[in-house]
């Protein structure tokens, strides 16, 4: 990996958890959700000008992508409404990988190295011990959990439909822009 997709990853991360953090943080987590999206959808309409507009074929998976993000975003509120954003992030965050490994070997016919497999359940295991160790302190929000395990597969199911849609427009930066204007 090159040192500067490195830093757009680190960047990327950083960014997710902070917005995340503000729409834990905030009374009103939909208004908080809502500036979040209208911010993203800022930077897509600005990207617009620059971008080729997606082909044709790439845009039922555009629109099927804009579906996941909104029930994505739907259900990340309703999680952090009921628990705390040191159970809900990690387990909607982390789930996600698990999701996407499973779906594109059940679904796109992907394979992975057996070390790649145990990377997905050093993961996996670690999403679990996020639940158990709530379980021991007393602090175990079941709903919050539920809501974190939809919102994860929300993130998994808009990343593989995403990523398919992103190839299929010719662009993938016009793919985003477009996505993040009809969110």
């Amino acid at each position: 990996m090159s040192a500067f997709v490195f830093v757009i990853v680190l960047l990327a991360a950083v960014l997710h958890a902070g917005w995340n953090a503000l729409v834990k943080g905030d009374g009103d987590k939909s208004a908080a959700m809502t500036a979040v999206v209208l911010g993203q959808t800022i930077a897509g309409a600005l990207l617009l000008f620059w971008v080729p507009v997606p082909e044709w074929h790439s845009w039922p998976w555009l629109l099927g992508g804009v579906i996941l993000h909104q029930g994505y975003q739907i259900f990340l509120v309703a999680a952090y409404r009921l628990g705390d954003l040191t159970q809900v992030y990690p387990i909607a965050r982390g789930v996600s990988p698990l999701l996407v490994a499973l779906g594109s070997g059940a679904i796109l016919g992907v394979s992975f190295a057996p070390v790649q497999w145990l990377a997905i359940v050093v993961i996996a295991a670690g999403i679990a011990s996020v639940s158990l160790a709530r379980r021991v302190n007393g602090i175990f929000q079941g709903k919050a959990v539920l809501m974190a395990l939809i919102t994860g597969c929300f993130i998994a199911s808009y990343s593989i439909v995403d990523g398919m849609g992103a190839r299929l427009a010719g662009t993938s930066l016009g793919f985003y822009a477009w996505l993040s204007v009809l969110n």
